[in-house]
């Protein structure tokens, strides 16, 4: 099943007060669903509670991946069940990096930036600079990041 039929049952539900209507629409979804797995995860997407809880993904996470938009739906829920139980999955150093990949491939954003050859550059050039005593800075008694060195800020 299409996670948009289960968006469209839950905005039917939410937009009408008549408890019959809403009884009607969950049921018609429920009979659509394909076998117990399909009927668990849109269970769980309907309540808006993922099965497997929080997974470490935030609206910072998922803007960063910025996908097109899709000319007609086409994520269905067990695909989007899978993608989730992966993000949950996804821990140490690294996580970022693979939660962006898994959100890249269920969403068809682009993947993330290589460094350049001139960032690494950039980056040893700071590295030398922060290991010698003639460290410019202004300000006095302690050292800037070498990051905010590198951007000009």
């Amino acid at each position: 099943m299409l996670l948009d039929e289960v968006v469209r049952t839950s905005q039917a539900v939410a937009s009408t007060p008549a408890r019959s209507a809403k009884v009607a629409s969950l049921a018609a979804l429920l009979r659509r669903l394909e076998g117990p797995g399909e009927a668990e995860a849109a269970v769980a997407f309907l309540t808006g509670r993922p099965r497997q809880g929080r997974i470490g993904v935030g609206w910072a996470t998922l803007r960063a991946v910025d996908p097109p938009a899709a000319g007609r739906p086409s994520l269905r829920v067990l695909d989007l069940d899978a993608a989730v139980a992966a993000l949950g999955a996804c821990a140490g150093p690294g996580s970022a990096a693979a939660r962006h990949a898994v959100l890249v491939d269920l969403l068809g954003g682009p993947p993330l930036p290589r460094p350049t050859s001139s960032a690494a550059s950039c980056w040893a050039t700071c590295a030398r600079a922060r290991s010698t005593a003639s460290w410019p800075t202004p300000w006095p008694g302690r050292r800037p990041s070498p990051r905010r060195w590198c951007a000009g800020r």
